[in-house]
């Protein structure tokens, strides 16, 4: 029996505790790998970057997220009306949870706007070097 686990099985689901509820998520890869944060849309979970993420380079530690009232993660309080500023706490809180100084960032629709709404997550924190970039080279010969 092969005792190296695949990529694949590297997957695990991680709940985040958050003053509102929880944040859950997917992971892939190994924590101690520079990290990158997958912000999906309003309308589709954290699973849908599964696809994405085996396409791209396995020596980084994916974390994707549901933001509120979306998959698994707990909806804001009830009669919360609130905007795309709302979420970025979400952002803050994850990044909060596993440490991170610095990290990648790819959003898709409503995590593409919350990224590139505060500083911390666009400029700050980021990290030199792009995942699907890297993709690319790889796989140019």
């Amino acid at each position: 029996m092969n005792s190296v686990m695949t990529f694949r099985e590297t997957e695990k689901e991680v709940i985040i505790k958050a003053p509102w509820g929880n944040i859950a998520g997917l992971t892939w890869g190994q924590p101690s790998d520079p990290p990158v944060l997958l912000a999906p849309g309003r309308i589709e979970p954290c699973s849908a970057f599964r696809p994405l993420v085996h396409k791209l380079p396995q020596k980084f530690y994916y974390v994707a997220i549901d933001f509120p009232g979306n998959g698994f993660s707990d909806h804001f309080p009830k009669g919360l009306r609130f905007t795309t500023y709302d979420f970025i706490p979400t952002v803050l809180k994850v990044v909060e949870h596993f440490g991170w100084e610095r990290f990648a960032y790819i959003g898709h629709s409503l995590g593409a706007a919350v990224g590139t709404m505060d500083g911390r997550i666009a400029k700050k924190r980021s990290l030199p070097g792009n995942p699907a970039k890297e993709r690319e080279k790889e796989t140019q010969i």
